[in-house]
């Protein structure tokens, strides 16, 4: 599921393979990205979304970037 707007787009992930402490390393990769507005790891669910500046930013660089943190994800479809 993925929302736009006129400065930034929201995109949920699911997460798999991921710790406890993926949650923090998974945001904190992606703040890294720069252009990444939000994010926000609910662990419990599994789930992640982010918001970010698809002018800049394409799914791809968000999926490469949560991997490097260590977890995997994948789109969730609405």
């Amino acid at each position: 599921m993925s929302t736009s707007t006129s400065t930034s787009t929201r995109i949920v992930f699911e997460l798999s393979d991921y710790c406890p402490s993926c949650g923090v390393d998974v945001a904190d990769h992606l703040f890294r990205l720069g252009d990444v507005h939000g994010v926000d790891v609910d662990l419990a669910s599994g789930r992640v979304q982010v918001e970010y500046d698809a002018s800049r930013l394409d799914v791809q660089d968000l999926l490469v970037t949560i991997g490097g943190s260590g977890a995997m994800a994948r789109p969730v479809r609405g």
